[in-house]
């Protein structure tokens, strides 16, 4: 089968699709170059939210630093550790780790810790706390984490400056790169490649506001960045969050009131243009369809999902949004649930860490 070369206008002309059975040609598609591409191979990611602590006041997220209303954590050393034991009897090769802004635990405490899980434990690193500056990415490089998560959520600047408040509207003393702008994180995406982490990006789809051209011009920087991990969500309206009023105002628009497929639809296009990418069946997919969400972004071109292995007690302070899927299990169920999405969509489950194949095969290793 000849998959074409998608155009913007192909692009848009498939996010507008509504006719179910048009839109099983694209699953078909989407699923065909996974499967040539990267196999029928669902690889683990072992989720550890080791803080919610943030520094931001992100209008959309439920860990803002204005929030009183969760009870903030960090994970200790040793509860970290403890993490790793579970995800290594677990089978799991890669550990995620992610936090709000603005690093909760002393920086050597964080480094030791990287350098005890990627050289003593031999497992891959993901990281994801937000923007950092060049010295302190390289630092977490050298500590042997060797993937980065910074998603810069839409490509419409306009849009990202309005979610994103800048330095004035900020935690005092905690931004360390200037205005929390569109051009910083590509900039910042820019200089992950150059110390070699495999990188990854995304954004959400259903903001307030969002068009269907703004999701056409995000997958065109996708491809423009070349990345190796594309993370793909519906946006969850957290009641303790400014843009969850403008939500209410926008969620008969298009691209709000269609978030769930369109979300699909994401992951499929992003699939044909990146086809070697590693691409995730996110919790907020799951969060939005819980019976069946996971599941079929891993059947319209995913390969990835991330159990969570957060000590339970935890969970549920980590809002970024409500009622997330899995907050009540703890790591064992959390694991075995992301085991049966994986024989619900008839693939099977990865050995080993995952590595991007768009990241080894620019390596020249693939």
């Amino acid at each position: 089968m000849k998959i074409p070369e998608l155009t913007p206008r192909m692009m848009r002309d498939w996010l507008l699709e509504e006719d179910s059975a048009r839109l099983e040609q694209l699953w078909y598609m989407a699923n065909f170059v996974r499967e040539r591409k990267v196999g029928q191979d669902v690889f683990l990611r072992g989720l550890i939210e080791f803080s919610n602590r943030c520094a931001r006041n992100c209008t959309y997220c439920g860990l803002r630093a204005a929030n009183g209303d969760i009870a903030r954590y960090s994970l200790s050393e040793r509860d970290m550790i403890g993490c790793v034991g579970v995800a290594l009897e677990l089978g799991i090769g890669t550990l995620v780790m992610q936090s709000g802004e603005g690093v909760a635990l002393e920086t050597e405490q964080l480094l030791r810790f990287f350098r005890f899980v990627r050289h003593e434990k031999k497992m891959a690193l993901t990281l994801s706390v937000g923007e950092l500056s060049d010295v302190e990415f390289l630092a977490f490089r050298e500590a042997g984490v060797n993937r980065y998560l910074l998603r810069f959520e839409t490509s419409n600047k306009a849009l990202y400056n309005h979610i994103h408040p800048a330095k004035k509207n900020c935690v005092e003393g905690n931004q360390k790169n200037g205005n929390h702008t569109d051009s910083d994180r590509i900039r910042m995406l820019r200089k992950l490649r150059e110390l070699n982490f495999e990188v990854g990006s995304g954004v959400m789809v259903g903001i307030p506001g969002q068009t269907v051209d703004d999701l056409v011009n995000d997958l065109l920087l996708f491809r423009e960045l070349d990345l190796d991990m594309v993370g793909i969500g519906p946006y969850m309206p957290h009641p303790e969050t400014p843009l969850a009023l403008e939500f209410e105002d926008h969620k008969s628009s298009y691209v709000c009131s269609n978030r769930e497929l369109l979300t699909y639809k994401m992951i499929a296009l992003t699939r044909i243009i990146l086809p070697d990418a590693n691409i995730p069946s996110t919790t907020a997919l799951a969060t939005l369809n819980r019976e069946h969400g996971r599941v079929l972004g891993l059947q319209r071109g995913a390969n990835i999902l991330m159990p969570n292995i957060t000590p339970q007690e935890y969970r549920s302070e980590y809002s970024i949004y409500p009622e997330k899927a899995g907050t009540s299990m703890g790591p064992d169920d959390s694991y075995a649930a992301a085991v049966s999405a994986i024989a619900q969509a008839g693939r099977t489950v990865g050995a080993g860490k995952g590595d991007s194949l768009r990241y080894l095969a620019r390596k020249g290793n693939h």
